[in-house]
């Protein structure tokens, strides 16, 4: 019975072996006739360079409202959302409600909008030089201008410059679209307490964003497209029609020979053709399995 069972096991392997070289054969003898029959015809069109950030929307300016010193919120003069003036009295701090002593209101640095309040009154605060991240009064924005604030990988940095046109996409309302433009572009990269070769360097960068709805607010995660380059109605061919050697570029006619070409701007899916072919021109995907040397 034993040996009956170890003759089934033997078969059952040598089967799968079996199937699986057949299977990978006929795999790769498909995708060397996919790729031998994929053709291309070149023409022109508008090619788009473009830079992919991700970021977080930032009002112009912000600040947090603290207490001067330990005690107890006594007075709040706003509420959520309201609009401020520049020196309009925010809130005031007493160092025990019961106390008599005369108080000056907190003031706001700049227009702005409240856009939190952390403390109610009454409520204790501890004084500014204790205080940690969430211990403060209430936080005001100057919405006057919003941006977004991203970083790019150091072989996308020299790509962008100032006053490059962008389109921003916000996650949680993808249905608006809007436009932006690059303003700050970090010189160094980040900062960072020890080397991590696997993380990369990301260098800072921040964009305007062009006419701002009412549905934006801080911190908001958004999608920005910066257009790096453009280059109207060139001969564009798709990446997986070139192939690469020596530093050199060559595309493959349907005879499968190998012709040298100029290349110049490249996208993400497509790269500008310069020299060596002709509009109308058919070109095949380049086969690794039978390139012709």
């Amino acid at each position: 019975m034993k040996l009956l069972k170890n003759k089934f096991v033997f078969f059952l392997v040598l089967f799968c072996l079996v199937a699986g070289i057949l299977y990978g054969g006929r795999f790769i003898q498909t995708n060397r006739s996919n790729s031998k029959s994929a053709s291309y015809v070149l023409k022109k069109e508008d090619l788009i360079q473009k830079v992919i950030v991700y970021g977080l929307i930032e009002p112009a300016r912000k600040t947090i409202i603290t207490a001067p010193y330990r005690g107890y919120v006594k007075k709040i003069f706003v509420k959520l959302g309201d609009l401020v003036k520049a020196q309009d009295p925010l809130a005031t701090v007493v160092s025990s409600l019961g106390s008599s002593e005369q108080n000056f209101p907190l003031r706001a640095p700049f227009p702005g909008r409240v856009v939190h309040v952390e403390k109610k009154e009454g409520e204790f605060i501890k004084d500014i030089t204790a205080a940690d991240a969430s211990e403060y009064i209430m936080r005001i924005d100057d919405q006057s201008r919003m941006y977004v604030l991203g970083a790019v990988a150091e072989g996308d940095r020299v790509k962008i410059k100032e006053n490059h046109q962008a389109t921003i996409s916000i996650f949680s309302l993808p249905d608006l679209k809007l436009k932006a433009v690059v303003r700050d572009l970090s010189l160094s990269p980040k900062e960072r307490l020890s080397w991590d070769r696997s993380a990369g360097v990301e260098f800072p960068v921040r964009l305007e964003i062009l006419q701002p709805t009412p549905e934006l607010k801080s911190g908001m995660s958004v999608l920005v497209e910066i257009v790096t380059a453009r280059r109207d109605q060139v001969l564009a061919l798709p990446h997986q029609y070139l192939l690469k050697e020596n530093g050199q570029f060559f595309v493959l006619t349907p005879a499968q020979k190998k012709i040298p070409v100029e290349v110049g701007l490249m996208s993400d899916e497509k790269v500008e053709v310069k020299s060596g072919l002709s509009e109308k021109d058919t070109v095949m995907a380049v086969d690794y399995f039978q390139v012709k040397k």
